[in-house]
């Protein structure tokens, strides 16, 4: 079996050819449960997915996990935001489509110092009070189909 492997990672011309055998190897011994059944109060077996979603949400609706973000100043994730990190996540954003306004990233990357900080401002705003513009829950889809797929066959 060694030799086996140590031959077909030689004679494999790419790593990506590589990881699809050890994916593939993997999958073989791992598969996820799909058809879990899951024990109610009563014993009995519960199997449909429904019925299990509903029973994990209405236990954690019941018995929440608790999970305190306090607006306790000393928290480091309370903090607001600053300029160096702004710009750290500036430089690491994609240069992808624009949103609904049409501003792209490499627009904002370009902006003058003054724009950028009251960009930041306005982020650190929304940050510390919670409220997102509701302008910013609107997205805009536009599907790309594959060459050859049926586009009334959406799967």
């Amino acid at each position: 079996q060694r030799q086996y492997w140590s031959n077909t990672c030689e004679n494999t011309g790419y790593s990506g050819k590589i990881y699809k055998i050890i994916r593939a190897i993997y999958n073989r011994s791992h598969h996820p449960i799909e058809n879990a059944n899951f024990r109610k109060i009563s014993n009995a077996l519960i199997s449909d997915p429904n019925t299990q979603a509903n029973l994990f949400a209405s236990h954690y609706e019941q018995n929440p996990i608790p999970f305190d973000l306090s607006s306790n100043e000393e928290n480091y994730y309370n903090k607001p935001f600053s300029v160096d990190e702004f710009e750290y996540v500036l430089q690491k954003t994609p240069n992808t489509s624009p949103g609904r306004d049409g501003i792209t990233a490499n627009f904002i990357k370009n902006l003058p110092i003054g724009f950028k900080s009251t960009l930041l401002s306005i982020y650190n705003e929304i940050w510390s009070t919670g409220e997102i513009p509701s302008e910013w829950h609107i997205a805009k889809i536009l599907p790309i189909l594959k060459p050859g797929k049926d586009s009334k066959n959406i799967q």
